[in-house]
């Protein structure tokens, strides 16, 4: 009897072993398989995260793109004008003598005439243009200060305008000067006018003009326009070094003195004497692009008489491309002047 109960004790525990191991290995079948189906999901997400990532680069490539395109192909310019300075007085005749003088030729001092002759009007204007894109705003107002700054020379100190206080400063002393010699000197007028406009925009490339006009008696006023040709891409005006090296330059006064001397021939082809010897005659910094070439400006005066105004001397593109630096010549290509 004791030995069918021991015997059945061992058999109930091995039963038991059994049974335990056969639930072990269900519960690690089940955990391999877990395993297995999560390694799966991580390759998928690893396959999708690598998905995701190549197409946030093309995004990102898609976006420089854009914005290099965006830089190349700047939006039109608009203009705004920006009043610097503007004054307007009369100034009094006071000498004593031509009070005098014009007494006896003006009785009544109620007349037009006799305000003709001593009442001087003073009007000063000065003005820039805003476009809403900071640096080239303060590019431009730069060219307008540097208008009226001068470099010190023996008994002159220099002058050197930065902001507008300082040359509202400068003209209120200018007008107050112009004052001053009304009461002394009978005058129809003095006037100071200096604008800079928007001439045009040929893609990153924009056009504008600082145009002076100074009247203080005389059959006539004095002028003069200079050109302000600023590159939008590289942001900066562009000067005759950056076009044409040292050497090109003397290639292209050469040139220019040849189209010059050109203009003192008659319809006969006889040469006549020219305003300014070759010795005098200078490269100007002051051009202007257009479709067919570049034009160079030089001051009245400067080549001719008042009459003859600003004169300008003229090329095709073609003409001085092989004197162009190269950056510019490809600038020049991509903006369509040529």
């Amino acid at each position: 009897m004791k030995k069918s109960l021991l015997t059945l004790l061992i058999a109930s525990s091995l039963a038991l072993s059994a049974c335990d191991d056969k639930a072990v290995q269900a519960q690690n079948t089940q955990l391999s398989q877990e395993i297995s189906q999560k390694d799966q999901t991580i390759t998928k997400l690893n396959s999708e995260l690598t998905a995701l990532k190549s197409e946030v680069e093309k995004l990102k490539a898609e976006l420089k793109a854009n914005q290099l395109a965006a830089a190349d192909n700047l939006s039109a310019i608009f203009v705004k004008e920006q009043i610097l300075f503007e004054k307007s007085v009369v100034g009094l005749l006071e000498d004593k003598e031509q009070l005098a003088e014009l007494e006896k030729e003006i009785t009544d001092k109620n007349s037009d005439d006799w305000k003709w002759q001593t009442q001087t009007p003073i009007e000063y204007q000065v003005s820039s243009l805003t476009t809403g894109i900071d640096w080239l705003d303060k590019l431009l107002i730069d060219q307008v200060f540097d208008y009226f700054s001068v470099a010190g020379s023996e008994g002159n100190p220099e002058v050197k305008i930065q902001n507008k206080q300082q040359l509202t400063s400068l003209l209120d002393k200018w007008v107050a000067n112009a004052v001053e010699e009304a009461k002394a000197f009978r005058s129809i007028g003095q006037t100071f006018d200096l604008d800079l406009n928007f001439l045009h925009q040929k893609e990153n490339m924009a056009t504008f003009t600082l145009f002076s006009h100074t009247y203080a008696g005389g059959a006539h006023g004095v002028y003069s326009t200079n050109y302000i040709v600023v590159d939008l891409k590289n942001k900066k005006k562009i000067s005759l070094d950056d076009l044409f090296t040292k050497d090109n330059q003397a290639k292209l006064k050469e040139r220019l003195w040849e189209s010059y001397e050109a203009r003192s021939r008659d319809d006969n082809g006889q040469m006549h004497n020219t305003w300014v010897e070759k010795a005098e005659f200078r490269v100007p910094d002051n051009f202007y692009f257009s479709d067919t070439g570049i034009h160079f400006v030089y001051s009245v005066y400067e080549l001719g008489s008042f009459a003859e105004g600003e004169i300008e001397l003229d090329f095709m593109w073609q003409e001085l491309n092989p004197l162009l630096n190269k950056a510019y010549q490809k600038e020049l290509k991509e903006s369509k002047f040529r």
